[in-house]
Order: C-alpha cells, then structure tokens, then sequence
C-alpha cells in the first residue's frame, strides 16, 4: 500500500485495493523503464522511514 501510494499519479482506479483503502495497486506510466525507476525509488523512500 505505502509503495503505490508513493507512486502518485497514474494508478488504474479500483485495480487490486480490493482488501485496503487504496485507490489502486497497480500503476501506468509512459514506459517499462520510466514505471521500474518509479517503483524502484518508491520502495527506497519506503526503507528510509
């Protein structure tokens, strides 16, 4: 959950949050790479707290 909310913009609404409050679990961007750099930067943030 704190990994795709750390996303932000661009999640697919309703796709795989059916078990928590998220908007979404999965997230679209505009290529494989540029979404593996995001998701790579967010699980950082995420073992920084």
């Amino acid at each position: 959950c704190e990994v795709a909310s750390a996303l932000g913009s661009g999640p697919v609404s309703g796709f795989g949050a059916s078990d928590c409050d998220c908007e979404a679990h999965l997230a679209r961007r505009g290529s494989e790479s540029v979404l593996r750099e995001a998701v790579i930067d967010a699980h950082a943030r995420q073992r920084e707290k």
